[in-house]
């Protein structure tokens, strides 16, 4: 430590291996390759007390190290306190009654990730503690958010002490998005939508596998498009979008059912989280896929096809978003061609347009293999996010 800095004076100790008594004025590295370990703060600290803990084997994200207030706070909390992050390196310093022991410095390996913040890696046993692998793991606000955008697993370490957000989640899972149709081709189905928007869903201290629904592939020739494939999470089901109608050839049921074609008829929904059923047809225009705030549109007025339908906005991730709408269906000779689902323009536009990935949207439908559109638009990947209370 440089000249001057709060550590200066520090008498270090070897590494440590079993759970021990932690001392003022003194650095502890802490090794956790074989096992958990409880450090016991001192019983009775004087205000300026300093207490380094360091991960010695890089281990904690695997067996955590946990730090037992021994009658006194920690951060205002007389709950024991957690580091459970991969690195961790923390100093204590002892405030007062009211505060008890305060977090000075903390840092770890994965400090300088965006998406994987370090503030994630140390908390109160009053809440529960995991890991994941998610693509984006971050503190928004109190809460910890896991936004898997492929799927992977979801560790629960340990359930916390608090009775309302101790051993319960929010959630939002969304089946990928169905593929819009070739020839006067039907709008996608969106993904089966699932969100609990409250804090209810109760787990336990073992790995969730996590499976986030791939969007249907776009399709060439005069035919149907390919359905979105489900996402699952601790026994939920969210089902893939129905494929747009193309040609002769119906579209499919799925989460949200596809769109009718100028001469096939629409899907429907399953059940299989929220959803609704594809737009109409009539001589040349099709339906709009269906989404999980509202079906898709029917065909209207002299060669109008349906637009895709509503999706549904949550707030899970800390931003209000729309996910799971519906794709726009094909417009006569390429022309009239309907959009997606309203919000943020996640549903594929006619004629071929993509639905968003990470919302389980559906693709937009296609008028023909002529005019340069030779594919129906492919539906978007579907999503999981985990939502929990981490810290006061």
């Amino acid at each position: 430590m440089a000249k001057g800095t709060s550590s200066v004076g520090m008498s270090w100790n070897a590494a440590q291996t079993a759970d021990f008594t932690a001392a003022g004025a003194n650095g502890y590295e802490v090794d956790t390759t074989s096992g958990a370990i409880e450090v016991t703060l001192p019983a009775a600290p004087s205000a300026g007390d300093e207490i380094r803990i360091n991960d010695y084997a890089k281990t904690f994200h695997t067996n955590h190290c946990t730090l037992a207030a021994n009658g006194n706070k920690i951060e205002g909390n007389t709950d024991n306190w957690n580091l459970w992050q991969r690195g961790t390196n923390v100093f204590l310093v002892y405030a007062d009654g009211i505060k008890g022991w305060k977090i000075m410095q903390y840092s770890d390996d994965s400090s300088a990730d965006k998406f994987k913040s370090g503030s994630q890696g140390q908390g109160s046993k009053k809440y529960m503690i995991a890991t994941s692998d998610a693509e984006e793991v971050y503190m928004d606000g109190d809460y910890m958010v896991h936004k898997f955008l492929s799927s992977g697993t979801w560790t629960v370490h340990s359930l916390g002490s608090d009775s309302t957000f101790g051993d319960k989640i929010e959630y939002l899972c969304v089946g990928g998005g169905g593929s819009g149709g070739q020839h006067h081709g039907g709008g996608g189905g969106a993904g089966g939508y699932r969100a609990n928007n409250a804090y209810d869903h109760v787990v336990t201290a073992q790995a969730y596998t996590i499976t986030v629904g791939a969007g249907g592939t776009e399709h060439s020739g005069n035919n149907r498009g390919n359905k979105g494939s489900d996402s699952t999470f601790d026994g939920m089901n969210s089902e893939g979008g129905g494929t747009g109608a193309g040609g002769s050839h119906t579209g499919q049921d799925g989460g949200s059912g596809g769109g009718s074609a100028h001469s096939a008829g629409h899907g429907h929904a399953t059940g299989n989280g929220t959803g609704h059923r594809g737009g109409s047809h009539s001589n040349h225009q099709g339906g709009g896929g269906g989404g999980a705030g509202r079906e898709g549109a029917d065909h209207y007025g002299s060669h109008q096809s349906g637009h895709g339908g509503r999706g549904a906005q949550n707030d899970i991730s800390g931003i209000p978003k729309w996910y799971a709408a519906g794709g726009g269906a094909s417009g006569h000779n390429h022309t009239n061609a309907a959009a997606g689902g309203g919000g943020d323009s996640i549903g594929g536009d006619s004629p071929g347009g993509w639905g968003m990935n990470g919302t389980g949207s559906g693709g937009g439908g296609n008028d023909g293999s002529s005019g340069g559109h030779r594919h129906s638009g492919q539906g978007g990947d579907g999503i999981i996010i985990i939502r929990y209370k981490a810290k006061d």
